[in-house]
């Protein structure tokens, strides 16, 4: 499970400046959300491409069945109290959830 100082073993969707590009709009990088909303896709990254992944995550960014960096939290504090709610086989498989979901998040905002 990634927790505060440690690094998730997945590696994420989008790379930060893939992500700056596309919650910037400024349509400088592979991603884009048009004035209409829709997500346009450039170069490699589009749905017949070795990086569909990070087009799948960028569909998820702000919808309502995406995830958030608060169900992150939320999961990785029932996951510090898991001793009394998962049993043993099922931990790592609940550590696991928690990396892949951070793997679709944008990185988190810097103080």
């Amino acid at each position: 499970m990634n927790t505060e100082g440690t690094v998730s073993k997945i590696k994420p969707a989008l790379t930060a400046d893939e992500w700056a590009a596309l919650l910037g709009g400024g349509g400088t990088g592979h991603l884009h959300i048009a004035d209409d909303g829709r997500l346009e896709v450039w170069g490699e990254l589009g749905l017949d491409s070795p990086k569909r992944h990070a087009t799948a995550a960028a569909c998820l960014h702000g919808q309502p069945f995406g995830f958030t960096r608060e169900m992150l939290v939320a999961l990785r504090d029932a996951l510090a109290c898991s001793g009394t709610v998962l049993s043993p086989d099922n931990l790592p498989l609940a550590e696991q959830a928690v990396d892949r979901i951070e793997a679709l998040l944008p990185p988190e905002a810097k103080p």
